[in-house]
């Protein structure tokens, strides 16, 4: 695991794998270990990422009003700039799956499926 600066807030990212990326987005908890028996399978034919929200687990904790779908959505984007991911395959359950309903309505682009 890694602590890495996406511009404006650090984020704990754990990354496993080679091939398309695929990032896994995790439920209101916000730990990157949620999806680990996804990604043991996944990560045999993708680039598999997943982090800890923002206040969540060890990634930076910013200030309570600064907590939203649309804001952790920000997060993601600025993490595939970060790690050189134009698109990327997405997963994202409970809280994770408002979070990937923001990307695909503010970010269509960004994303394979």
């Amino acid at each position: 695991m890694a602590r890495i600066n996406v511009g404006h807030i650090t984020l704990n990212v754990e990354e496993v794998g080679e091939g398309p990326a695929f990032i896994f987005i995790p439920g209101l908890v916000g730990l990157l270990n949620a999806w680990q028996y996804q990604i043991d399978e996944f990560s045999k034919r993708y680039r598999c990422i997943s982090f800890d929200h923002r206040g969540s687990g060890d990634s930076d904790r910013p200030p309570l009003d600064q907590y939203s779908t649309e804001a952790i959505a920000s997060d993601v984007i600025a993490l595939m700039d970060t790690l050189g991911i134009e698109k990327a395959h997405a997963a994202g359950t409970s809280t994770g799956g408002a979070i990937l309903q923001n990307l695909a309505i503010d970010h269509p682009d960004r994303l394979r499926c």
